[in-house]
C-alpha cells in the first residue's frame, strides 16, 4: 500500500507518543494477557485512538470484555498469507507426514509426549520451532529440540524462510498443533490450511474462528498430560480415517483460505477502513 499508508498514524498495540492530525490506528495482535497491551486499561490512552483493528472477532471480544473498549472504534481485518494459485489434491501415502510449526512454548512439548506415547510407525514428524523468529533465546527450550532429534521419525528443522515453510506444508498431511497458547489468529494454522492440510488442534483462543470448521477441533484442557493423551487419540483417528472419511474438504478448505485470508482482499478492505477515517 506505500503511501497510502501515510494517510493514518498506524501503530503497533499501542498509541505511541507521536502526535500528529492523521487517524491514529493502533493495529493489535496481542491477547488482553500480554503485557505490551495494559495500557487499555487506561482511559486517557484509550482516548487518543481513533480505530483499533483487530485479527479476530474472539479477539475482540476479549478486548471489549476486559478493558471496555468503544465498540464502535473496534474492528476486525484478519490476518492473511501469499496464497498459492494452485490448489493441492490430499492423498493418503504409506507414511504420514506431519509438521509444528509455532514457536517452542505453544504446545511442542505436549507434542512430543504424544507423538512418544502413540509411538508411531508409519509417520513422521517435522518440526519447524525456533525463539530466533522472534531474536530470543533458544537456550531455555534446547531440551525440546534434542528431545525431538532423539524420537523416532522426528525430523528437527530449526527456522526456515517463509516462503520455504510453505511449500514444505504443501506436501505434509497434518497441521499437528496441541496448542497451549491462545491464539488471537494463528498464522501457522492459516498458512497450513491455505496449503491444504489437515489441522488438528483444541478449541483454545481464536482456533476454532481462524480454521473456519475444516479442522479437527477438540476440547481444551490446561492438564498437560490429559491434554497430551486426547490429542495422541485424536491423532490416531485421523490417521485410521483422515478428514473424517472425506479427504475431498482439503480442496473447499484451499478455496475458503484463498477468499478469505488473501492479501488482496485484505488490502481492500484497509483500503476502505482508511478512506472511512479519513473522509
Amino acid at each position: 500500500m506505500a503511501q497510502e499508508l501515510d494517510r493514518i498514524n498506524l501503530q503497533i498495540n499501542h498509541p505511541g507518543s507521536e502526535k500528529d492530525s492523521r487517524p491514529r490506528v493502533v493495529w493489535i495482535h496481542h491477547d488482553v494477557n500480554q503485557e505490551w497491551v495494559q495500557w487499555c486499561s487506561d482511559k486517557a490512552t484509550v482516548d487518543l485512538v481513533d480505530c483499533f483493528v483487530f485479527v479476530s472477532h474472539w479477539q475482540r471480544e476479549q478486548y471489549l470484555k476486559t478493558f471496555g473498549l468503544p465498540p464502535e472504534r473496534c474492528v476486525v481485518l484478519r490476518n492473511a498469507t501469499d496464497v498459492n494459485a494452485s490448489p493441492r489434491r490430499w492423498e493418503a501415502a504409506p507414511v504420514w507426514r506431519c509438521a509444528y510449526a509455532s514457536t517452542p512454548f505453544r504446545g511442542l512439548s505436549v507434542l512430543l509426549d504424544a507423538w512418544e506415547h502413540i509411538n508411531p510407525v508409519n509417520a513422521e514428524l517435522h518440526v519447524w520451532s525456533s525463539m530466533k523468529l522472534y531474536l530470543g533465546d533458544d537456550g531455555p527450550y534446547s531440551h525440546l529440540y534434542e528431545r525431538a532429534q532423539a524420537l523416532s521419525g522426528v525430523f528437527y528443522h530449526g527456522i526456515v524462510p517463509n516462503a520455504e515453510l510453505r511449500m514444505a506444508l504443501r506436501d505434509m498431511h497434518f497441521l499437528t498443533y496441541p496448542s497451549t497458547f491462545a491464539e488471537t489468529s494463528c498464522l501457522a494454522v492459516i498458512e497450513a490450511m491455505a496449503a491444504g492440510c489437515r489441522v488438528i488442534c483444541p478449541s483454545l483462543g481464536a482456533l476454532p474462528e481462524t480454521t473456519s470448521g475444516f479442522a479437527h477441533v477438540y476440547p481444551w484442557t490446561v492438564d498437560a498430560n490429559a491434554h497430551a493423551a486426547t490429542f495422541a487419540a485424536k491423532l490416531r483417528e485421523e490417521f485410521d480415517n483422515p478428514w473424517n472419511g472425506q479427504p475431498e474438504r482439503s480442496l473447499a478448505q484451499q478455496a475458503h483460505f484463498a477468499e478469505e485470508y488473501d492479501w488482496s482482499r485484505r488490502v481492500c478492505e484497509w483500503r476502505q477502513l482508511i478512506e472511512k477515517l479519513c473522509n
